[in-house]
């Protein structure tokens, strides 16, 4: 002991816990995020991350390449201007509501022509998210071109 108080200078520092630097304790969360496919998944996330980490893993889970179309929409307390959660902000300071919180899977930006998407996993996406806009009464569709949608979704 006394070989160990002499490479330290000679000095012993009593400090106490209340003195010692805290760790930030990183708060979980969890997460359950609705897919357009009707399944809901739980995610643990830390208050501090960004909406990016959140994202990232619900993109891992359904194998989504093409990132840029979809998002994670937060409930809708007004249809005119959904909240979605944004990828470099922190979630502590974007959901306000309790926890555990929920979020929407959802396509966030539409295209002109679908034949552009690369991937069938998007393609597939896009169809269900147009399907349950549909049957939620979010669009419109004559019953004509609901039964060539329904033929469509059949094959």
């Amino acid at each position: 002991m006394n070989s160990r108080l002499r490479a330290l200078g000679g000095r012993i520092n009593n400090i106490r816990a209340s003195e010692l630097p805290k760790e930030k304790t990183r708060s979980e969360i969890i997460c359950n995020v609705h897919f357009l496919d009707g399944s809901v998944q739980s995610f643990k996330v830390n208050k501090q991350d960004t909406g990016q980490i959140l994202l990232d893993m619900t993109y891992n889970q359904l194998g989504v390449m093409e990132k840029e179309y979809f998002g994670l929409q937060q409930n809708e307390t007004s249809v005119d201007s959904p909240r979605w959660l944004e990828p470099n902000k922190p979630i502590r300071k974007q959901l306000k509501g309790g926890f555990p919180c929920t979020l929407r899977f959802r396509v966030r930006f539409f295209i002109p022509d679908p034949n552009t998407l690369q991937q069938e996993q998007t393609r597939h996406l896009f169809f269900l998210q147009l399907k349950t806009d549909i049957v939620e009464g979010r669009l419109s569709c004559p019953i004509s071109s609901a039964v060539v949608l329904a033929s469509y979704a059949v094959q």
